[in-house]
């Protein structure tokens, strides 16, 4: 951050013409790739208020391959919807995409036990409902013993996710900006 913060001029989006055509977004994306992945555009239409764009990933190549790494983005279809149809839009949206997909592994891999806890073959409703049977809140807040630790547990979940407020001229901001308000409850950032 520090390195684009002092040289914001160089990465600032220039004047953007808007893509119109097959061939506009054809051109902006030769060249491009995504983890060594070609990307070929499949189709696009513009239309207002929104435009589309589908794109195809290539394969990994050869040596990547060998190394299994990424393999899951191989022929991928991608589609997007574009309001603004610039340059940085399509590469944002593109790229969006593409962690999305990225995370959708994740979800579908990611197991305990053989067992992948995120993934879409999975009913959302029947894990809450299990959720809440395997959670009798009701019956253990009667313990003061457990409600106690609970509430420690909770307490400390909390006050690890406290964000710093730090040092300079946006701390010192945003410092009077919180302390203008009186009676806010919950947990401060760390150098109020």
């Amino acid at each position: 951050m520090p390195l684009l913060t002092e040289n914001a001029d160089l990465v600032a989006a220039e004047e953007q013409a808007r893509l119109q055509t097959l061939a506009d977004i054809e051109q902006l994306l030769a060249g491009v790739k995504f983890a060594q992945h070609d990307i070929d555009v499949v189709s696009f239409h513009a239309q207002q208020p929104f435009s589309y764009l589908v794109v195809r990933l290539g394969n990994t190549p050869l040596a990547r391959q060998q190394e299994g790494d990424l393999a899951y983005f191989n022929q991928q279809l991608v589609s997007v919807t574009l309001q603004e149809n610039t340059a940085s839009e399509v590469l944002f949206a593109l790229l969006d995409s593409f962690l999305h997909i990225n995370q959708r592994w994740v979800e579908e891999t990611f197991a305990y036990q053989g067992f992948a806890r995120f993934s879409r073959s999975l009913d959302p409703r029947q894990i809450a409902a299990v959720s809440v049977a395997t959670r009798p809140y009701r019956r253990d807040a009667t313990n003061e013993h457990f409600s106690r630790g609970f509430r420690q547990a909770n307490y400390n979940v909390d006050r690890s996710r406290v964000p710093s407020l730090g040092t300079g001229f946006l701390a010192k901001r945003n410092r009077e900006v919180i302390q203008a308000y009186q009676g806010l409850l919950g947990h401060m950032p760390d150098g109020l």
